[in-house]
């Protein structure tokens, strides 16, 4: 039974990442964003941000399901994270705890780049900077 549920969880996540591939590569090349061109195109009836959606939803079941798949698997998730304590010292561990922790700052530096202010004047290269007043 725990065999089924196992192979029934791994070809739902299978079907999912294939289709938040699917949908991010269409946003990205067969939608892509733009006000020449593009704009108001659509792709079986649906536009970029049904495709937007569509690619959010199945990301979120994404997640959800691979913590089940993590759930199902915790007996040998806890048993590879202590042999690799035991066997490489727990040093490893630290260093990976701490890179993680780096990371996470580090993004949220990082993050406050990525997001436009309101009022910004818009980058060269994008779209925006084109656009005729």
């Amino acid at each position: 039974m725990r065999t089924a549920i196992n192979f029934t969880v791994d070809c739902i996540l299978l079907g999912l990442l294939a289709g938040v591939v699917w949908t991010g590569l269409v946003i990205r090349y067969v939608l892509p964003p733009g006000f020449r061109g593009c704009y108001g195109w659509t792709l079986w009836g649906l536009s970029r941000h049904d495709y937007g959606t569509i690619h959010y939803g199945l990301s979120v079941l994404l997640v959800l399901l691979s913590g089940i798949h993590l759930g199902l698997h915790w007996r040998w998730f806890c048993a590879t994270i202590n042999s690799w304590v035991r066997y490489r010292g727990k040093s490893l561990l630290a260093a990976g705890i701490v890179l993680l922790l780096v990371l996470c700052v580090a993004s949220v530096f990082f993050l406050d780049k990525l997001v436009r202010k309101p009022n910004a004047r818009p980058s060269v290269g994008t779209t925006e900077a084109w656009e005729l007043k």
